[in-house]
């Protein structure tokens, strides 16, 4: 377990020996784990999944060998009058065009998206990087992935599947939707896909992200057509709480290279991790490249850029790992705004923080009330003074505890 991702490994066995007992990890991927980049601890922070932990009401087991189920049930549950859903499904809904003929003008509205599945993390384990991105697994076959990754490198990473997937798709909507109990992320707006819209639609009870948009490899940042640039998506009105309930460093929004992507008017809350993440490369991808001595061969901007994250409120997020944000940037992206965003009761860490690599981008006008455990409310981290110098962070108010409470109160 790390402070900022959340990392699943798999046990092959457990030899008792006297009065210990040895643990051999499953392979290849332990070893990924502990070379993963930033890693700083190679410990156990807890176990999970075996009968002899049902303890509690509302906890349960599944022997895969004998096919028997077993769950505690809340003294008040008559399970003999019980309904019981086990979900099959891994997609429950998949719109994808191609790049020559994009699936157009589609219309979801009023609908509960439910009870989906996502066996990926059983059987080799969640290697996360960050915000449920995690390593690529040699010769594992990543479901709904239409590329392959041996290795980790220029972090390039695997996203973690939504149970609800767009790819080529354009102009279509989902209003006044309900995404629940769902194992994967809500929805993914993918490659290719642009100028959709989320609107009034909540999400709650999801293992993993509430919303995905655009991918985080090389096509992604820069793409050999533009055809398949996520472009012009819009999320608003959208309630979103008590997601990445099983996969601690998902986010309420994720945004990886996209352009134009517009987050606006949403409540976002309790959430272990993010609320809202824009970009991915921590700068190793952007030209120009001034952070470190890395040495890259790009020539030309990613294309992230224009990104909108305005009167959003924040509130009771990174409740359990540090190192995020209510709103967490990287790298370059030209003329995105952060802007009229009210936040407050934000825990282990910033209310915004510009990571690794962010540049030219417009902090203004939010409004701010800290915890006491924030380090810094709006936080630099950009490791570059020249990047540090592209960001215009202007007219936020930051409330005390005492004016805070006038006016929410």
């Amino acid at each position: 377990m790390m402070t900022w991702c959340h990392m699943i490994a798999k046990i092959d066995t457990i030899v008792k020996n006297d009065s210990l007992s040895f643990i051999r990890m499953q392979q290849p991927y332990f070893k990924l784990l502990n070379i993963k980049p930033g890693r700083d601890d190679r410990f156990m922070a807890y176990l999970e999944n075996a009968y002899e932990f049902i303890d509690q009401p509302g906890e349960w087991y599944y022997d895969q060998k004998n096919e028997w189920l077993y769950y505690m049930p809340s003294p008040s549950t008559d399970m003999n009058k019980a309904e019981v859903i086990i979900p099959q499904l891994e997609i429950l809904l998949k719109l994808k065009g191609s790049i020559e003929n994009p699936l157009q003008n589609i219309t979801f509205k009023g609908i509960t998206f439910s009870h989906a599945s996502w066996m990926q993390p059983s059987q080799i384990g969640h290697l996360s990087i960050q915000s449920n991105f995690t390593m690529p697994v040699p010769g594992y076959k990543y479901m709904q992935q239409d590329h392959t990754l041996n290795e980790y490198s220029s972090n390039d990473a695997m996203r973690s599947v939504a149970n609800i997937i767009l790819e080529y798709c354009k102009n279509s909507s989902f209003i006044n939707c309900t995404f629940e109990k769902l194992g994967g992320a809500g929805i993914d707006i993918q490659k290719g896909s642009s100028y959709n819209r989320i609107d009034n639609c909540n999400f709650f009870d999801i293992s993993g992200s509430g919303i995905q948009i655009g991918d985080v490899l090389s096509e992604d940042h820069h793409p050999s057509d533009n055809r398949n640039i996520v472009k012009g998506n819009v999320i608003t009105n959208c309630l979103i709480s008590r997601v990445a309930c099983e996969y601690e460093d998902g986010v309420g929004v994720f945004v990886g290279f996209t352009d134009s992507t517009i987050i606006d008017h949403n409540e976002i809350s309790y959430l272990t991790y993010s609320g809202i993440s824009v970009g991915w490369g921590w700068g190793s991808v952007d030209f120009p490249y001034v952070v470190g001595d890395s040495i890259h061969t790009y020539t030309v901007p990613a294309i992230s850029q224009n990104n909108l994250i305005t009167n959003n409120y924040i509130h009771h997020v990174m409740l359990k790992r540090a190192d995020g944000a209510g709103i967490y940037t990287l790298g370059r992206q030209k003329g995105t705004l952060i802007r009229e965003n009210v936040l407050h009761s934000n825990l282990k860490a910033h209310d915004i923080y510009l990571d690794e690599g962010s540049a030219e981008i417009r902090v203004e006008r939010n409004t701010i009330r800290p915890t006491g455990k924030t380090k810094d409310v709006i936080k630099l981290h950009t490791m570059s003074d020249a990047l540090e110098k592209s960001c215009i962070i202007r007219d936020n108010i930051i409330l005390s505890k005492e004016a805070a409470e006038l006016i929410w109160k």
